[in-house]
């Protein structure tokens, strides 16, 4: 009797697994992107990111009537920053426009 039950529970767990899985979309997750033609800014986690043509700025850049400083990764950099050039930069002002003048 006890095999009989064991094996009616594993049949009615297949049978309710197969019935579940074909409903279940699985389509492809894919990360967040930025169309190819993308210029713009955009924030992921609290970072600012700048995109030029699809693409992260990295360095200093004039965006506009003002200059951004951007890390290796495209992050926008904020406070004091010393170029290898010897320029120091300051884009974080204190009316949070953060660009430097």
């Amino acid at each position: 009797m006890r095999k009989r039950k064991s094996c009616f529970i594993w049949l009615l767990c297949i049978l309710l697994l197969v019935t579940v899985l074909p409903s279940v979309d699985f389509t492809d997750v894919q990360a967040a992107s930025v169309s190819s033609t993308f210029t713009g800014w955009k924030t992921y986690g609290g970072k600012k990111y700048y995109y030029k043509n699809g693409k992260k700025l990295t360095d200093l850049h004039k965006i506009g009537k003002h200059y951004y400083c951007f890390a290796a990764d495209g992050t926008m950099l904020t406070g004091w920053h010393k170029q290898h050039w010897g320029l120091t930069i300051e884009n974080n002002r204190k009316d949070n426009n953060l660009h430097i003048k």
